[in-house]
C-alpha cells in the first residue's frame, strides 16, 4: 500500500511548533501510514529532526528566498532559491498538505507544492484560505478553545477528507520529542547541578518516551487553574518559620543530603505585554529563596542576555544565605531544554516557547504569567500547568502593544501571587 505523503506547515515560531505536535501524532494514530514531511524555519528545526513524529523536514528558506523575491529578474533563472525550492516541493507528489500557520506565505507553500487536497481554518490570515481547498469552520481565535485542541480538530478534519477516517477527540494528547540522548543529559546535569547523579535517576529511554502520554484537561470545557486576585485581595503572606518547606520532586542524594528543588525562571519573550517586569522576577527570587531551599535557573536567548543578568545579579547581591542561582542564559539548545526540563521540578514564565516546551516534555510542573494573551487558548498544556493572571477589565488583549501604556496587567501582578503559586504547584507533587 503507498504510503499518505503528507505535508504539514508549521514555518514558526516555538511555541506555535510545540502547539503543533499533538495535531501531527494524531494523524499519525489514526493513519498510521502516513508519511509526514514538515516545513519549518531552521530556528525551530531541531526538535524537529530525529523526532519520531516526522518522517522528513525541509528548511524554510527564508532570507534567500526574500532576496530573490525582491528581484523578478532572477526568477527565471534555474539556480534561483524560488525555482529549487518549488521543485524540492513537488517532487514529493504530496497527497495532502495541512496548514497550521495561516498566513500568505503557509497559504501559497499549500498551493504550490502541487497537493490536490489542502486544509486549514476558515479564519485564516492574509486572505491564505484562498490557497485552501478545504477549510475547517472553527472559532479559531476564541479566547475559551485551547489552540491545541483547534490544531487537533483540524488533522482529525483532514482525515475525514483525505483517509474517510473518523474519530473522537478523546483530550489525551501526545508530544513527541527527540531524545537528547546521554551526553547532553551529562553536560546540563553538569552545568546545574555539578554531577550526574540525578540526570542519571530521573532520564528516560527513548521507548519510554513514546510510550508516555499526558492526560491533559480538554481547555475548550476547562478552565486551567488560574490565580485572578487583584493586589488588595491578597491574604497576608505566611510567616517565613510557619511555610512549609518544598522538597525536590525526585530524590537524590548528593553529599549525604536530598537535593534541592530545581526551579526554572524564563523572564523573556517577544512582545512588551507578554514580559513581567524584571524586578517582580528579583523580588520573586529573593524572596523564594529566602523561604526554602531552593535552586533556580536563569534561561533565555541572546536577547534576553542584560535583563537575565540583572536579575541573577540583583539576586546574589540580596542578603540571602541560600544564593544557589545558576545562570544559563544564551547557553542552550531546543534539544538542551529538553533535557533541562525533563531534570527540574517547576519551569515559570510568560507565554512564550520555552514554558510551552516545558509542558511539552511533561516532567516539570508549569506556572505561566500571563498578561495581554488569553490563557484559556494558551495556557500550558498539562494536568501539572497553571496559571498566574490578574484579570483586569481589559484582560486579555491579545495585543502586542498596551492600549493604554501602562502593561498595568503585569506590573500590578504582586510577586507574592507567583510564589503561592509555586509553593502549591511543588507541594501538590510530593
Amino acid at each position: 500500500m503507498d504510503k499518505f505523503r503528507l505535508l504539514v506547515i508549521r514555518l514558526s515560531a516555538l511555541g506555535d511548533v510545540v502547539h503543533t505536535l499533538p495535531a501531527v501524532a494524531r494523524v499519525k494514530q489514526l493513519h498510521p501510514e502516513t508519511h509526514v514531511t514538515w516545513i519549518v524555519e531552521q530556528a525551530f528545526a531541531d526538535i524537529l529532526q530525529n523526532n519520531p513524529l516526522v518522517d522528513e523536514v525541509i528548511i524554510f528558506p527564508k532570507k534567500a528566498l526574500a532576496a530573490d523575491l525582491k528581484n523578478p529578474l532572477t526568477w527565471l533563472k534555474s539556480d534561483s532559491q524560488v525555482k529549487r525550492f518549488l521543485a524540492e516541493l513537488r517532487s514529493r507528489k504530496f497527497n495532502a498538505a495541512i496548514d497550521f500557520q495561516g498566513l500568505f506565505k503557509s497559504g501559497a507553500i499549500a498551493f504550490l507544492s502541487g497537493a490536490p487536497i489542502r486544509v486549514g481554518f476558515t479564519q485564516s490570515r492574509e486572505f491564505s484560505d484562498r490557497f485552501l481547498t478545504h477549510k475547517l469552520d472553527a472559532d479559531y481565535f476564541s479566547h475559551d478553545i485551547h489552540v491545541i485542541d483547534h490544531n487537533v480538530a483540524l488533522a482529525e478534519f483532514l482525515l475525514r477528507i483525505a483517509c474517510g477516517t473518523s474519530a473522537e477527540f478523546s483530550g489525551t494528547v501526545d508530544f513527541p520529542l527527540p531524545s537528547p540522548g546521554e551526553e547532553v543529559f551529562a553536560r546540563i546535569q553538569q552545568k546545574v547541578f555539578g554531577d550526574r547523579q540525578t540526570a542519571m535517576l530521573q532520564m528516560r529511554s527513548d521507548d519510554q518516551k513514546k510510550s508516555e502520554k499526558l492526560d491533559v484537561p480538554n481547555y475548550s470545557s476547562m478552565e486551567p487553574s488560574v490565580e485572578a486576585k487583584s493586589n488588595s485581595q491578597l491574604e497576608p503572606p505566611a510567616e517565613a518559620e510557619t511555610t512549609p518547606r518544598i522538597e525536590p520532586a525526585v530524590e537524590a542524594e548528593r553529599g549525604g543530603k536530598k537535593g534541592r528543588p530545581t526551579i526554572v525562571f524564563i523572564p523573556g519573550t517577544t512582545w512588551i505585554t507578554k514580559i513581567w517586569p524584571r524586578e517582580k522576577w528579583v523580588d520573586l527570587g529573593i524572596n523564594l529563596l529566602k523561604k526554602h531551599d531552593v535552586r533556580i535557573v536563569l534561561i533565555g536567548g541572546r536577547a534576553e542576555t542584560e535583563t537575565n543578568q540583572y536579575i541573577y545579579d540583583r539576586i546574589l547581591e540580596a542578603n540571602v544565605e541560600n544564593k544557589n542561582v545558576v545562570n544559563l542564559t544564551n547557553q542552550t539548545s531546543l534539544i538542551d531544554l529538553v533535557a533541562l526540563f525533563s531534570l527540574v521540578d517547576l519551569a515559570v514564565g510568560p507565554d512564550c516557547g520555552p514554558l510551552h516546551m516545558a509542558a511539552a516534555v511533561g516532567h516539570p510542573a508549569c506556572i505561566g504569567i500571563f498578561g495581554s494573551t488569553p490563557w484559556r487558548r494558551l495556557a500550558p498544556y498539562g494536568h501539572t500547568s497553571s496559571v498566574v493572571a490578574l484579570d483586569i477589565e481589559c484582560q486579555p488583549c491579545y495585543q502586542a502593544k498596551c492600549r493604554f501604556n501602562t502593561v498595568a496587567c503585569l506590573t500590578d501582578l504582586n510577586p507574592e501571587l507567583v510564589l503561592q503559586k509555586i509553593e502549591s504547584s511543588l507541594l501538590n507533587r510530593m
